[in-house]
């Protein structure tokens, strides 16, 4: 539902950008996004960050 509901907010948004600012303020925007994206990743786990299981001594 949230990918949705930007999808929505992107359409509404994005004209205002580009009538504002031209494709490279859009392009602009798009990059910050990338960037939030791609910190966000490090601050949440999923399947991807798994942790390894401690080796048992015996």
């Amino acid at each position: 539902m949230v990918v949705r509901i930007m999808i929505v907010v992107l359409l509404l948004v994005s004209p205002q950008v580009v009538a504002a600012g031209g494709w490279s303020a859009w392009l602009l925007v798009g990059l910050a996004g990338q960037v939030v994206f791609l910190v966000s990743m490090l601050a949440f786990r999923g399947r991807w960050r798994t942790a390894r299981p401690a080796s048992a001594s015996v």
